[in-house]
């Protein structure tokens, strides 16, 4: 759900067993190292609170989500079939 809401500009607060992959600490949202609630409300507050970082997170999580749209996962398994069905 982390890239379904980055795909449609929603930053995420989630624990790091997030993968890289689908969240990136401080760029697409936050990683939180902790099983304390209040330490996920306080990433929240950061990120509600503070609209610069809001817009930063946003737009990087949009971009980020991008690379998983469908067509283009689809683009790229269809240039590994034709790139090793040559051989």
């Amino acid at each position: 759900m982390v890239v379904e809401a980055a795909a449609n500009g929603t930053s995420a607060v989630a624990s790091t067993a997030v993968p890289e992959e689908a969240l990136i600490d401080g760029v697409t949202g936050f990683k939180v190292p902790s099983f304390d609630p209040r330490d996920y409300a306080q990433k929240l507050c950061d990120l509600i609170y503070n609209q610069d970082n809001w817009s930063r997170l946003s737009l990087a999580a949009v971009r980020h989500a991008r690379k998983y749209d469908h067509i283009e996962v689809a683009k790229q398994y269809l240039e590994l079939i034709e790139k090793y069905s040559k051989r």
